[in-house]
């Protein structure tokens, strides 16, 4: 199995997810699976002020909600991710949905790092599995995605399957019963059964043996088999259900030189059976002339048993930019610019997938599309960036200002939408950009996206942080770009975009040009940029305003005067560059306060101060004798407050006797995890000051993780390691606050970020210096540029 799997892997029970559908309720009672806490989410109050949970727990294969028996809440009983709980179920139907209940629950192993394996979202087949008491009952399957029962006063228990077409392979599966409409008829599709495994053959429209048999494969899922399913060439993303010019025909079409059959002939288990296939062509109407089909999975041959899609014709298409929430019947015709990876999200109705993508037009026309859940699994692999398609069958809705600013409207797709690729055209641009300078993000608000082009002048090395909510590392890395509006802004590069960017501290020499595509605006150090899910960025790119660009820097422009838009972190005091004597006077006005709001008393007084010295050198790592630059923290994961879940990070001690690891809030642990938090003497041309490094900030600086530290350095090692680090130059952002400790007033400054000053900052630094001598000299003296 592929994912994490830690030697505590072997406790869970494997398969226990898809085995509790069909257990009757003595079974459950009588069931005891241990199981993997992967996700916990707040479904606020209830009406006696009980706080609700969801919970998603996984057998390492599949994963599945579940929700908490009040006597287990509140604080009885401590839902952590990432522990393995033994867990007795009962089921329930809550508004007409049937969902699990946790009667009990009993950790067994505490938090790991990481889920087990690489679990997948369970989803029942349409043929639903019923439970042992009802094992001889005949239940028709309804296009509705239900079991019904077979008679009136039938006393079967019903159980709900999703109303999307379940996955193999992570493409639909279709021929499942359904009746759609169509312009003059009504049709309804038959659903077939697979025989037991005896080899019996099983009827077409009657009813369903009762031990749930699988749907025959479709003509689709067969040509998946023989196709690589990360091409869009594979399986049709979907034939139009209600094109007026496809028709049924039991005659045989003639398509792309060949004739394709109404039916196909598909044999299992020694029986043969015919099946429509999907896209072909409906009887009543005409076909019309000229008629564009388009076949997926490879060169079409005569009698081709591969599934067609309709093309609509060119005078179906509208341009992206006449798309409003009262369009009906539209298809649209776009490149696909961007497009994200799949995120998965846990809210109040359970766990969720999405990924976007960006779409532009031959008329510049461009709107974000978004996918959710079964939608994911079907087109996620198919569409691929860069491509063109056309798409109908979605919704157009207002756009979320929260993530999608500056846009009027947004597409979402559901698995019932169409979508197929289209021929390219030269007129479509492979990415749309909107450049603006860099000096007129100062006047932009927090949250809008800006495209942009500029020269990169700075990078610094690749860092990782740990996400508080989810406990995983994400590497980052920060960039200084600068433009021919003599402005320089500061970005941060997440993910796999940092690492595979093409940008790094050698390359960074030769200032190459970037383009960047919805760039993200921050007030982060007065202002900044940040990537974003559908942020697009182009390292010299063959366009002609990267030309430009880099023309203006080469004839001139890397000497210029620059104006930094970015400086110190988020919050007041971080619009301008400072020297450690300023840090300390500002901090002066700091004030003690709890609720956050400014001091009447005190002018120009606030809570929190952030800085930005570009030039400080680390002076001096202290270090006691008999304590170590790291302390031991907790393990335990507890909610950050913001509805995610984050270490608890408290100091601990070991009992000797038991080998546990306990904190100050009674969290035990067989465990600890070591942290750095080491004091720092700073110093410019101005004077020094005292700040702390924490974790994240100190392994950058030291190189070397607290972990490695404890585990194998003597002291020897470390006091070499500090003799190398001190005396680095950096340009170092730090945050100061007012605290109270053993009670007495101070101010704490810590360090939030920091980047080292290279050989090549310095060489710009002295040709600014020396550029703003020479235009002091020509002001005092244009003659001979010197006092006479």
């Amino acid at each position: 199995m592929s994912g994490y799997n830690p030697p505590e892997s072997s406790m869970l029970t494997r398969g226990a997810i898809s085995r509790l559908p069909t257990m009757s309720p003595n079974e459950l009672n009588g069931y005891h699976p241990i199981l993997q806490i992967t996700a916990v989410a707040a479904m606020g109050t209830a009406d006696n002020g009980t706080r609700r949970l969801r919970v998603v727990v996984s057998d390492g294969i599949h994963c599945s909600s579940a929700m908490p028996f009040g006597h287990l809440l509140p604080g009885n009983v401590q839902f952590r991710q990432y522990a393995l709980c033994r867990c007795t179920f009962s089921s329930a139907n809550v508004k007409g949905k049937h969902v699990f209940l946790i009667k009990d629950c009993e950790e067994v192993c505490p938090p790991l790092r990481d889920a087990i394996g690489n679990p997948v979202i369970y989803r029942p087949s349409s043929a639903t599995t019923m439970p042992n008491n009802a094992a001889n009952e005949n239940v028709p399957s309804h296009g509705n995605g239900m079991a019904q029962p077979a008679g009136r006063g039938s006393q079967l228990q019903q159980y709900p399957t999703l109303d999307v077409p379940t996955t193999t392979g992570g493409y639909p599966q279709y021929g499942g019963s359904a009746t759609t409409t169509t312009g003059y008829q009504q049709q309804t599709q038959h659903q077939y059964q697979q025989p037991p495994s005896g080899g019996g053959s099983s009827s077409g429209a009657g009813s369903s043996g009762a031990s749930g048999g699988r749907q025959l494969p479709t003509f689709m899922e067969q040509q998946q088999q023989t196709q690589n399913p990360h091409k869009v060439t594979g399986p049709p993303l979907r034939a139009n259900p209600t094109n007026p010019y496809q028709q049924h025909n039991n005659q045989q079409q003639p398509v792309g030189g060949g004739m394709l059959s109404r039916h196909q002939t598909v044999s299992l288990g020694g029986n043969t059976q015919q099946r429509p296939i999907a896209g072909a062509v409906q009887p009543g109407r005409p076909q019309p002339p000229h008629q564009q089909q388009q076949h997926y999975g490879g060169p079409q041959q005569p009698h081709s048993s591969g599934p067609v899609s309709y093309r609509p014709v060119a005078s179906d298409i509208i341009p992206i930019s006449q798309l409003s929430v009262y369009s009906q019947k539209w298809t649209i015709k776009g490149r696909v610019s961007s497009k994200s990876d799949v995120r998965t999200f846990v809210n109040a109705r359970g766990e969720g997938q999405l990924f976007s993508i960006e779409l532009v037009d031959d008329q510049n026309g461009e709107i974000r599309a978004t996918f959710f859940n079964s939608a994911v699994t079907k087109f996620y692999p198919a569409i691929q960036q860069g491509r063109v398609y056309t798409f109908s069958k979605g919704q157009v809705k207002q756009a979320n200002a929260r993530f999608n600013p500056g846009a009027a409207y947004e597409l979402t797709f559901n698995d019932d939408a169409i979508i197929e690729e289209a021929n390219d055209s030269a007129d479509i641009p492979r990415i749309l950009y909107k450049i603006s300078k860099i000096a007129t993000i100062q006047d932009r608000n927090a949250d809008e996206f800006v495209d942009l082009c500029g020269i990169i002048t700075h990078c610094a090395p690749i860092s990782t942080i740990v996400v508080r909510n989810t406990g995983q590392e994400r590497a980052r890395r920060n960039f200084t770009i600068v433009d021919d509006s003599g402005c320089s802004i500061e970005m941060t590069v997440w993910g796999e975009t940092a690492q595979n960017c093409g940008v790094d501290e050698n390359r960074v020499q030769y200032h190459p040009v970037v383009m960047i595509k919805n760039a993200r605006i921050s007030n982060y150090g007065g202002k900044s940029l940040t990537t974003a899910s559908t942020t697009t960025l182009e390292v010299d790119p063959d366009d002609s305003r990267a030309f430009e660009v880099k023309n203006w820097w080469l004839q001139g422009g890397q000497t210029g005067a620059v104006q930094a838009l970015s400086s110190g972190g988020g919050g007041a005091g971080g619009n301008a560059p400072k020297t450690v004597i300023d840090v300390m006077r500002m901090d002066n006005n700091l004030y003690l306060s709890l609720s956050g709001q400014a001091s009447s008393d005190v002018p120009n007084s606030r809570p929190v101060n952030t800085h930005n010295i570009p030039r400080a050198t680390v002076a001096q790592i202290y270090k006691s004798n008999d304590k170590p630059l790291y302390y031991t923290s907790c393990i335990t994961e507890i909610p950050d407050g913001r509805g995610g879940i984050r270490k608890c990070s408290k100091k601990v001690e070991q009992d000797i006797s038991t080998g546990t690891w306990s904190c100050i809030e009674g969290h035990q642990n067989p465990q600890c995890m070591p942290r750095y938090i080491i004091s720092i003497k700073l110093a410019d041309i101005s004077g020094e000051v005292m700040v702390r490094a924490f974790d994240e900030q100190a392994q950058a600086l030291l190189g070397v993780s607290a972990q490695d530290m404890m585990n194998g350095m003597g002291e020897d090692e470390i006091e070499t390691l500090i003799n190398n680090t001190q005396f680095k130059k950096i340009n170092v952002r730090l945050r100061s606050k007012k605290e109270v400790y053993t009670d007495e007033e101070r101010v704490n400054v810590s360090m939030t970020d920091f980047t080292p000053i290279t050989d090549q900052i310095l060489q710009q630094d002295a040709q600014q210096m020396m550029q703003q001598i020479e235009t002091y000299l020509q002001k005092v003296d244009p003659n001979n540029g010197s006092r006479n």
